[in-house]
């Protein structure tokens, strides 16, 4: 896991999805702080429901997320408020699909979750 993890150098924040509210929207728990590396390269995917999505990138991440969840460059210290919905930030993106795959020694999982502007 050491090497896996020593590649992940990049700080996000993640808002954890907790439902939709009264009119639609996502919910999202309190953000926390995750390591990953960004991929900007845009791909075109299929999703759950079998629709297709353009990702706007991948991120290898240092744990499981769930989709629908938010996530932005950046630390929870960097934020404008730790209370800021990230449906507002310009530059905060949609989880579209998570995705888990073994590593290529078939040791361990390695997180990864594709993003969209919103879904």
């Amino acid at each position: 896991m050491g090497q896996y993890v020593k590649n992940l150098t990049q700080n996000f924040v993640y808002w954890e999805f907790d439902g939709a509210d009264e009119v639609g929207g996502v919910k999202v728990k309190s953000p926390v702080d995750i390591k990953g590396r960004r991929d900007d390269e845009a791909q075109v995917v299929q999703g759950r429901n079998g629709e297709t999505l353009v990702s706007a990138a991948s991120i290898i991440i240092d744990r499981p997320v769930l989709e629908k969840s938010y996530i932005w460059l950046g630390t929870v210290a960097e934020l404008i408020s730790p209370t800021i919905d990230p449906q507002t930030m310009e530059d905060a993106y949609c989880i579209a699909i998570y995705e888990e795959t073994l590593s290529t020694n078939g040791i361990m999982k390695i997180s990864k979750a594709r993003i969209n502007k919103r879904v």
